[in-house]
């Protein structure tokens, strides 16, 4: 699948809240403490590069649930750095950014923590930060890098050059063709059936469907089927 989807991503913090108080009943600085909430909401942007054009088709926008996370730290952790390292990234392990974005944001959390602790006033035992991030991803599903992938990786299988002889084009042009109303997934394409019935589907002998265009693609190439390697005729 890496092959032939192009992933990016970015990442950005858009919100950053701070603020220091004394909390009466903390007597000492041995009971000075920090509290840091984190959120991070992700976009996820899907869009395919058919065969035959340079400019990717938007497909779908997908947003899963934010992620908060909430963690304490004291003041010997924060001095020592390390505890307080390994805490928040623990904290944030499951963020869908890369492990570099995740060790860039915990250096500036830790930066940030302690520059505030050297300007606070000196009464002061409490600090609380809020961090709240968004991560961009951009997912470019190839559709020709994709069918020639499933080709070569049928090709590697068989060992056998046979399985490149195209389908005769009157058994291509005999598929039976329908509306595809029902949930499900071209194995070709690996795109979504739509639910509304505005698109074609063709048929196999096997009873396997897939997207028109796609299945008469493949067959124009090989004459098995893509899924259970039923045999079409051939010219």
């Amino acid at each position: 699948m890496e092959d032939f989807v192009n992933c990016q991503q970015s990442f950005r913090l858009y919100q950053e809240n701070t603020f220091t108080t004394c909390e009466l009943y903390r007597s000492s600085p041995s009971q000075f403490h920090m509290d840091f909430i984190f959120s991070c909401e992700s976009f996820y942007f899907q869009w395919v590069l058919h065969q035959n054009s340079t400019n990717p088709r938007y497909e779908r926008l997908v947003n899963p649930p934010v992620i908060n996370n909430f963690i304490r730290v004291s003041l010997e952790s924060l001095i020592s750095n390390e505890p307080a390292r390994r805490a928040i990234e623990e904290t944030l392990k499951d963020w869908p950014i890369s492990e570099n974005w995740r060790d860039n944001f915990v250096d500036y959390v830790i930066m940030r923590a302690q520059d505030e602790v050297i300007k606070m006033p000196r009464h002061h035992n409490f600090i609380s930060f809020e961090f709240k991030v968004v991560a961009i991803h951009e997912h470019v599903f190839n559709e020709g890098r994709a069918m020639n992938s499933m080709i070569q990786q049928s090709m590697e299988e068989d060992n056998d050059v046979s399985y490149l002889v195209p389908t005769a084009e009157s058994s291509i042009e005999s598929l039976e063709i329908t509306r595809l109303t029902d949930n499900g997934t071209c194995s070709i394409c690996l795109e979504d059936f739509p639910s509304n019935g505005d698109s074609d589907g063709a048929c196999m002998p096997c009873s396997h469907t897939f997207h028109e265009d796609c299945i008469k693609k493949w067959l124009r190439t090989s004459h098995y089927c893509p899924v259970c390697r039923f045999e079409m005729p051939t010219s």
